[in-house]
């Protein structure tokens, strides 16, 4: 994928492991890029939203980067 560095996959666990191995066996260099995974249904766009800032400040700090204002 051009221009994303990081990828957080969000759905039920049947959907993040056909996610996983379908990108795993046909783009390996995007499989590189999920970082994480979720477990969520029938989120809204806000809640979605809402959980990968989370996600990313908490990655963020990990890896030792800033979290933007």
């Amino acid at each position: 994928m051009v221009g994303v560095c990081e990828l957080l996959v969000v759905g039920t666990h049947t959907v993040r492991v056909d996610f996983r191995h379908g990108v795993e066996r046909c783009r390996p260099e995007t499989a590189e890029q999920v970082v994480g995974d979720d477990t969520a249904d029938h989120l809204s766009a806000n809640r979605l939203a809402a959980l990968q800032r989370q996600f990313f400040v908490k990655y963020d700090r990990t890896a030792g980067m800033p979290t933007p204002s």
